[in-house]
């Protein structure tokens, strides 16, 4: 179920992002394309994970942006 919801993060977020922008190639270089990257690498982590991963990983991220070691 995991990875079914992970390609559909993916393709959104890739298809989201394109159409954000006009469809045009210049999406490349537009904030758009910052849309279409972490879409596609959250889809990426959620597919390669299992569901013990995730988890574990958004909890470090909050702990390190409470203690201010992220920029």
């Amino acid at each position: 179920m995991l990875v079914f919801l992970g390609y559909l993060v993916v393709i959104g977020a890739v298809l989201g992002g394109y159409l954000l922008v006009g469809g045009h190639l210049s999406a490349l270089y537009q904030p758009a394309e910052f849309l279409i990257i972490l879409g596609a690498g959250i889809g990426g982590f959620i597919v390669a994970g299992h569901l013990e991963k995730p988890k574990p990983s958004l909890i470090l991220l909050i702990k390190l942006s409470e203690a201010g070691l992220l920029s």
